[in-house]
C-alpha cells in the first residue's frame, strides 16, 4: 500500500505532490504509529523468511512469481493483460485514465514487493495484483473485440474476445487440485474422545504436511479449545527454525527421545512414518517398536503406504501434564 501513492506520483507525473505536507501525513502518522511495533518485531517476524534480501532473492523471485502467474492464468490471460495495458499506456480515450493508472499502480506494487521482501516464493502471495490483472485482461479483451468487430462487422465474432479466454480456464475449473485424505480426521476425533481432564497431550511425529494438518484438525475437533495440546514432533524432538529450513534432530538416538517424551508425560502419539524424512520420526518408531509396556493402539487410518496410527503410552497412565512445561515449550522465543 505504501508502494502504490508513489507509482501514482510517477505515472500521473505530479511531482509537485512531493512537496505537500499533506501527500506525507499519512505516512507519518503510520510510521509513528506502526514503527515502533515493526522495529520491536523485526526478529521474530525474520525468523519465518526462507530467504535473504539481496538481489538474489529478486532475481529468482521474478522469474518464479512470473512462472506462478503463467501456471495459474495461461497465456489466453496474460496476453489479453498486456493488450489492455499496451492500450491504456496508448491512451486509449475508451479507457478511465485514473482507473487504469490505478490498476497498474496495483499491479507493480505487489510484483515489487513480492519481488524484494524475501519471506518465501508462494503463489498465493501473488493474489493481491489479480483484481488489477483481470482488469486488464478485460480491457483487452474490449481492444480485441472492438477490432474483430470493426473488421468482421459481426457482434458474434467479437464476443469470441471474451469467450475463448473464459473457455481457456474451464480445464483448471474441472480439475482443480485435491489435497488427499491422510486419515487424520477420524483420529482426531479419537485423540478428543480418549483425551484426561489432567493431561490432554497428543504427541504429533509424523512427515511435515500431516504434522500441520494433525494441529488443524485437533484443534477443529475441540469444542473448547484451547483445551488439547497438540505437541509437534518437530519441536519437541527437532528444531531449526521457524520453517524448518535447517532442521535438525534434538537428540542423537531413540533412548534420549524417549525420555523427553516421558519427561513430558506424553499420553498420545499420533504417528505416520516418514521415510528419508525427519529423523525424530524415525526414533519415535524405533522407541514405539522396543516399548515395554508396549504401546497401545488407539486407531490406525490413511492409506496402506502411509498409515496414521494412534497410540496410547502406558506409563505414562495416571500422570498430570506440566501445562507451564507446555507452554514454554510452545513459546516462539523456544524456536
Amino acid at each position: 500500500m505504501a508502494i502504490i501513492p508513489i507509482l501514482l506520483v510517477f505515472f500521473n507525473q505530479k511531482w509537485y505532490l512531493l512537496g505537500k505536507f499533506s501527500f506525507w501525513a499519512p505516512a507519518i502518522l503510520v510510521v509513528v504509529i506502526a514503527g515502533p511495533w515493526y522495529a520491536m518485531t523485526y526478529n521474530h517476524v525474520a525468523a519465518g523468511f526462507r530467504y535473504t534480501w539481496g538481489f538474489t532473492y529478486t532475481k529468482a523471485a521474478i522469474t518464479q512469481n512470473a512462472v506462478f502467474l503463467w501456471a495459474a492464468l495461461g497465456p489466453v490471460i496474460l496476453a489479453l493483460a498486456a493488450i489492455g495495458a499496451a492500450s491504456g499506456i496508448r491512451r486509449d480515450p475508451a479507457f478511465s485514465s485514473p482507473g487504469f493508472k490505478g490498476a497498474v499502480a496495483l499491479l507493480a506494487a505487489v510484483w515489487i514487493f513480492q519481488s524484494t521482501a524475501p519471506a518465501d516464493l508462494q503463489d498465493r502471495y501473488l493474489a493481491p495484483l489479480l483484481p488489477a490483472l483481470f482488469l486488464l485482461a478485460a480491457m483487452g479483451a474490449q481492444v480485441v473485440a472492438t477490432t474483430i468487430q470493426q473488421r468482421t462487422a459481426s457482434r458474434a465474432m467479437a464476443s469470441l474476445a471474451f469467450v475463448i479466454p473464459l473457455l481457456s480456464m474451464v480445464p483448471a475449473a474441472l480439475h482443480p487440485d485435491i489435497k488427499k485424505p491422510l486419515g487424520i480426521i477420524e483420529l482426531a476425533k479419537v485423540v478428543w474422545a480418549n483425551r484426561t481432564p489432567t493431561n490432554p497431550v497428543v504427541l504429533i511425529a509424523a512427515k511435515e504436511s500431516s504434522e500441520v494438518a494433525a494441529v488443524a484438525e485437533l484443534a477443529m475437533v475441540d469444542p473448547a479449545r484451547p483445551s488439547i495440546f497438540a505437541v509437534r514432533g518437530s519441536r519437541l524432538l527437532g528444531g531449526g527454525g521457524y520453517n524448518r529450513s535447517e532442521y535438525l534432530p534434538k537428540f542423537a538416538n531413540a533412548k534420549q527421545a524417549e525420555r523427553e517424551i516421558n519427561a513430558f508425560h506424553i499420553p498420545l502419539v499420533l504417528y505416520q512414518a516418514d521415510p528419508g524424512g525427519w529423523a525424530h520420526v524415525a526414533q519415535v518408531d524405533a522407541i514405539q517398536s522396543n516399548a515395554k509396556p508396549a504401546w497401545q493402539i488407539l486407531g490406525q487410518t490413511g492409506s496402506k503406504q502411509a498409515p496414521v496410527t494412534l497410540y496410547k503410552l502406558p506409563q505414562s497412565e495416571g500422570m498430570s501434564a506440566d501445562a507451564g512445561q507446555l507452554l514454554q515449550l510452545s513459546s516462539p522465543n523456544g524456536l
